[in-house]
């Protein structure tokens, strides 16, 4: 089933040095199935984050259409978009962007209470808390907290709300290699159990764990490989040809 669906979309900005209008996206056009898990690559400035903060409600395009679930986000009026987001969306960032007056376990019930919908909000986090190995941590501070550990926390967060759509934003940016790779680890067991995940990122390594990726040049998708029956050191050599190629300028 299509859950998420991306018709022509075109994101125009005003230059701040001149009355010139960038094109951040020129006519993006994919679907993602339920139970996919995508990674979005392309060089600086190519447009993925535009993209995703356009599918996260973050943004409106100028022109195009995003559905989930067949509902068109450009028929929301503003004041809904956040409930939406909370209920619907589940946001991985590089920056782990937790609270650090609240304890870990407030920061993953942040979204249920602002959403006023804990009902059971103790058993779905001891459920995530041994999925996501964080259950020894569940009374400490952010601060308290290794990298990897407050990544593991954002991803909780994310996920307490059973969101449709799990977005990454270069959620292994600000991690080291081991680090990073167990994060890789946790998406994968996600995906394994039915979560459908959008995942920004630079890194061929954090794409070749993916079933898909989507490569974006100049605002529109440009190459896209499939998974199929590769092995992840198989994808991440397909990865590296196509980058090659996208920043060679080849089609």
């Amino acid at each position: 089933m299509t859950l998420l669906s991306v018709n022509h979309l075109k994101k125009e900005y005003k230059s701040k040095r001149s009355s010139q209008k960038v094109e951040a996206l020129r006519d993006i056009d994919f679907q993602v199935e339920e139970g996919e898990f995508i990674a979005i690559m392309g060089e600086s400035g190519s447009g993925k984050s535009t993209l995703l903060n356009c599918i996260a409600t973050l943004d409106r395009p100028t022109a195009g259409q995003i559905q989930i679930q067949g509902r068109d986000l450009a028929a929301f009026k503003d004041k809904d978009l956040a409930s939406f987001r909370r209920e619907h969306l589940g946001f991985v960032f590089q920056e782990f962007n937790l609270l650090d007056t609240l304890s870990v376990k407030d920061n993953i019930y942040l979204p249920l209470v602002l959403s006023k919908k804990t009902q059971g909000k103790e058993e779905k986090l001891a459920k995530l808390a041994i999925r996501l190995g964080i259950e020894n941590l569940l009374d400490k501070y952010p601060y308290e907290l290794s990298g990897g550990q407050q990544q593991r926390v954002a991803i909780a967060r994310a996920l307490i709300t059973n969101p449709e759509i799990l977005l990454c934003d270069e959620p292994t940016g600000a991690l080291d290699s081991k680090n990073a790779s167990e994060i890789l680890n946790l998406f994968d067991a996600c995906h394994q159990n039915g979560q459908t995940i959008l995942m920004v990122t630079h890194s061929p390594l954090s794409a070749s764990h993916a079933k898909r990726v989507l490569f974006i040049k100049d605002g529109m998708v440009f190459h896209q490989i499939y998974r199929g029956d590769k092995s992840e050191q198989e994808m991440l050599v397909a990865i590296n040809d196509a980058m090659t190629n996208l920043l060679g300028g080849q089609s």
